[in-house]
């Protein structure tokens, strides 16, 4: 291997295929129509474990962008002073 440069592997950003492989079978899972319907009679009961179904459709679709937006008093610009 050169100093500084990647010379055999897989390129940069592939993902390997048991990783693959488990979004492969959550995805298939999601989008069975009776584990649809057996999600809504959990989730109406109660019976649904949170940290499962969240690790089921984060390794299915991904986890979800999360945006932290910064304001001022009534949602106007962030006051600040310019001390030199």
């Amino acid at each position: 291997m050169a100093k500084g440069r990647k010379t055999g592997g897989r390129k940069a950003g592939t993902p390997n295929r048991a990783t693959a492989e488990v979004e492969a079978k959550c995805r298939a899972l999601i989008e069975d129509p009776e584990y649809q319907t057996y999600f809504k009679h959990r989730l109406a009961v109660g019976q649904l474990a949170p940290a499962l179904e969240a690790m089921t459709w984060h390794y299915a679709y991904g986890k979800p962008i999360e945006r932290l937006e910064h304001a001022g008093p009534g949602g106007g610009p962030i006051p600040y002073q310019w001390q030199e």
